[in-house]
Order: structure tokens, then C-alpha cells, then sequence
């Protein structure tokens, strides 16, 4: 049976779609605003450019971390070793350059095996026909094992100037991963509007039958949907290490569970089909992740650093 074409949608199925995402995001972007100025009268410390610069840098970072795990919720699956990844990945360069590996290969190492993880997952999933749910816990658990051994041999070591130096990256006074997350968000807001990719890929996510009928190779979008979520957590989990300086064996503990919240809490499900990038970053402040920035900020005037007291 020839595959049926692919075709763009109508300007007015376009609008339909778009109201249909902002009436997701909308509501969870006013409760987020409407809860900082809250905060800002109660503890005028909140309110001042330290602190809210602080909140800015760890959200930049959750939301380079959610940016793949989002849109393999979109595919109608899930990935709990994102987590696992993240703190991995970290631990791995720092080993690596124990090895005396310069920076650059450890960093490009631990992403090349963060990108592994993340198409093992996925190969496993749709040529397995194995529950994601399932498999991802069982790979987390190996990956949280390789990192144990990994934070046992790098007890008591400091990370070298170079791996610490990536967390202090800035361009005109702003940290590069404020940049790099501002950007993203641009980006990806329009490819999810725009392109055929993404059309394919929520179609994958919200009838795998209907898209096989359209000539959509699913398998491959899976696939490609899991890589993506293990490099962008394996590439935070990088920069997050970078910003403690040492090896952590907490780092990304339960971020899974915080990914999947920010994720529903944007507009995401769980059966997949719907998921975006800036509606996810919008989830991350109910998540604990958002009042850990908030809670030092008011209990002492030199904590709203603290997060990133090494940059």
C-alpha cells in the first residue's frame, strides 16, 4: 500500500493547534508570575537582580536537561535513566582527565556515551517491543551503579580549572548557558510550530498505526527521540558538574521524577502526542528544583549566589 502524503496543515488547523498549546502554557506562566511577585512583596531580597539572576541560571540548566526527555514523552514513551545520565556523565569526564585526557576529549567521551545509553534505550524499546517505563528503570539503575564506582574513585578530587571553567562560561557578562537555553527556546518554539520533523514526531506519539499509514518510520523517531534525551541530560549533567567543582554521587538523584512533573505541568502526556520545550521550562518552577533557588534567597543576602558560588 503506497504511504499517504504528509501534508502541512491549514493556516486555520494551524491556529487551531497553536490555541490549543498556549491554553496548555498560558495558565501555568501567569500562576509562575503571579507567585514571583507574590514572593518579591513578602521577601524584598527575592526580588533583587542577584537572586533572580541565580534562578535564572539553575532554570537554564533544568531546561537544557528537559529538552530531549519533553519529546520523548511527545513519542508516547518515557525515559527515567535521564537522571542516571546526568550524573554520570559529569563523573565520566572527571575520570577521564584523572587519565590525563584533556577536557575537550573527556567532555566529547562522556556525550558519546551519554548518546550510547540513550540509543541502547531506544533500540531495546521499538525492536523489543519492550515498556519504556520498565526499561529505563532498569538502565538507570545500571548507570546510578557506574557512577557509584566512578564518585568512589574520585573521593577527595577537585575537578581541574578547565572542567570548572565551563560553568563560568559568559558572553557580554551573561553565562553562556543562559545563552545557549534563551536560544532554544526560540528554536525549538518554532520548529514544533513549523516543521514537518516535529509534525512527525507528535503524530508518532499520538497514533503509531496512523503515522506507519502516513510512511513515518516510528521505530526511528523513537530512537532518535531517547538519544536526544540522554545527550541534552548527559550535556547538563556536564555543566552541573562543572558547578560543584567535584564528583557528586547525589548529582541528579530523583531528576527524573522532576523532569516528568515539569514536563506534564507544561502540557506534556503521558500517552504522548503533545510536548513542548518552553512549556516544560514553565513546568520547572513548581518543581523542586525552582524553591531550592527560592528558599536560600531569603535567609540570607549572599545566598541568592549560592548555586553558582564558583562562577
Amino acid at each position: 500500500m503506497k504511504p499517504l502524503a504528509l501534508q502541512n496543515p491549514s493556516p486555520a488547523a494551524r491556529h487551531h493547534t497553536l490555541s490549543a498549546v498556549d491554553r496548555q502554557v498560558v495558565p501555568i506562566a501567569l500562576m509562575v508570575v503571579a507567585a514571583t511577585l507574590l514572593l518579591g512583596l513578602a521577601h524584598p531580597r527575592f526580588a533583587q537582580a542577584g537572586n533572580l539572576y541565580a534562578i535564572l541560571l539553575d532554570l537554564s540548566l533544568q531546561t537544557l536537561a528537559v529538552s530531549g526527555f519533553v519529546y520523548v514523552m511527545a513519542t508516547g514513551e518515557i525515559d527515567l535513566s535521564a537522571g542516571a545520565v546526568y550524573g554520570f556523565t559529569g563523573a565520566f569526564a572527571g575520570f577521564l582527565m584523572q587519565m590525563d585526557l584533556s577536557f575537550g576529549a573527556a567532555a566529547l567521551l562522556s556525550l558519546g556515551c551519554a548518546l550510547l545509553f540513550g540509543v541502547v534505550n531506544g533500540l531495546l524499546t521499538v525492536k523489543l517491543r519492550l515498556n519504556s517505563l520498565m526499561l529505563t528503570i532498569g538502565t538507570m539503575v545500571l548507570i546510578r551503579g557506574l557512577s557509584g564506582v566512578l564518585n568512589t574513585l574520585l573521593v577527595g578530587e577537585t575537578f581541574s580549572s578547565q572542567f570548572r571553567q565551563l560553568a563560568r562560561l559568559q558572553v557580554g557578562g551573561v553565562h553562556l548557558i543562559v545563552i545557549v537555553a534563551l536560544a532554544m527556546l526560540v528554536v525549538f518554539s518554532v520548529l514544533e510550530r513549523r516543521t514537518a520533523m516535529f509534525r512527525r514526531l507528535y503524530l508518532a506519539g499520538e497514533s503509531a498505526a496512523t503515522a506507519v499509514l502516513y510512511g513515518l518510520r516510528v521505530d526511528r523517531i523513537k530512537i532518535a527521540a531517547f538519544a536526544c534525551s540522554a545527550l541534552a541530560a548527559g550535556a547538563a549533567g556536564l555543566v552541573a558538574a562543572s558547578r560543584v567543582t567535584h564528583a557528586d554521587a547525589q548529582l541528579g538523584d530523583g531528576l527524573e521524577f522532576t523532569l516528568v512533573t515539569a514536563a506534564v505541568l507544561g502540557g506534556a502526556s503521558l500517552a504522548g502526542g503533545k510536548g513542548t520545550l518552553a512549556g516544560a521550562s514553565w513546568g520547572w518552577p513548581s518543581c523542586r528544583s525552582w524553591s531550592t533557588a527560592w528558599w536560600p534567597s531569603m535567609s540570607s543576602p549572599r545566598c541568592s549566589r549560592w548555586w553558582w558560588a564558583s562562577c
